[in-house]
């Protein structure tokens, strides 16, 4: 890719913006059986400040 740094691109390929509708669960599911995972670790990078409490509460609402 040009103009990307290694970095950007490992940025890309852990983030999955959207809505849990259009990626969430499949893609948590495919990372965690990849990994043979039984926990996970999430951060968020929701801008303003004050808003990433949300972006957490909605990433645990989709976890059983």
């Amino acid at each position: 890719m040009t103009g990307s740094t290694p970095s950007a691109a490992l940025r890309r390929r852990w983030s999955w913006p959207g809505t849990p509708t259009t990626w969430a669960i499949s893609e948590l599911e495919s990372l965690l059986d990849r990994a043979a995972a039984d926990e996970l670790m999430v951060v968020t990078t929701v801008t303003p400040h004050a808003d990433r409490p949300r972006s957490y509460e909605l990433l645990a609402g989709l976890l059983p």
